[in-house]
């Protein structure tokens, strides 16, 4: 069964950072940053607000940016996972 938003929305730091901390492999500090931003409208823009972060991160080289490249790409995969959702939807 799908998680919806509204369960995203309500859950505790503790819990979403427990739930999402692992979306960008080994940073739930991310996930932290991310559950600032609640409300979410919908699936889409919590996956936006995971990349947003990860955008605004420095990005001098271009080794960095291929790997946050990648780190995305595992990032949706994992979003979907969590929320049992289609990722080519997300």
């Amino acid at each position: 069964q799908a998680m919806d938003i509204e369960k995203v929305n309500s859950m505790d730091f503790g819990e979403f950072v427990d739930v999402f901390g692992n979306v960008i492999e080994r940073c739930p500090l991310i996930a932290a940053a991310v559950w600032s931003q609640r409300p979410f409208s919908d699936l889409e823009d919590l996956k936006k607000h995971f990349f947003a972060f990860i955008d605004a991160l420095p990005q001098s080289a271009q080794e960095l940016r291929t790997a946050l490249g990648e780190v995305k790409k595992i990032g949706s995969l994992r979003l979907a996972d969590l929320l049992r959702a289609d990722p080519a939807k997300l």
